[in-house]
């Protein structure tokens, strides 16, 4: 599960806004389409910026883009996100950071 930790930079974010999704891998930038329903969410067509991660930043990089691709439900709890796979397995939590 991600969450917030010690990052080298800024930790990888999500934002989401219609039907479009971006953010910050831990490493790059990226972006991709949003299909979702009423619990239902899917991240569609990722892309990112093209730049070499190595060590810790694409470790970061490389999970947090795994757990987008296994994403399939979410949760809001407070002011917390809960990405879920379609087991309803948590595989990302992410924080609401004002802006």
């Amino acid at each position: 599960v991600l969450a917030s930790g010690a990052w080298n930079a800024e930790p990888p974010s999500l934002r989401i806004e219609a039907n479009d999704a971006n953010g910050f891998t831990g490493c790059t930038r990226w972006f991709s389409n949003v299909d979702r329903g009423e619990d239902a969410l899917r991240f569609v067509g990722v892309g990112q910026t093209k730049m070499a991660c190595l060590g810790p930043a694409g470790a970061a990089e490389r999970q947090f883009l795994d757990a987008l691709a296994r994403v399939a439900r979410y949760r809001i709890e407070d002011a917390t996100l809960r990405l879920l796979d379609d087991k309803g397995v948590e595989v990302m939590r992410l924080t609401a950071q004002s802006r």
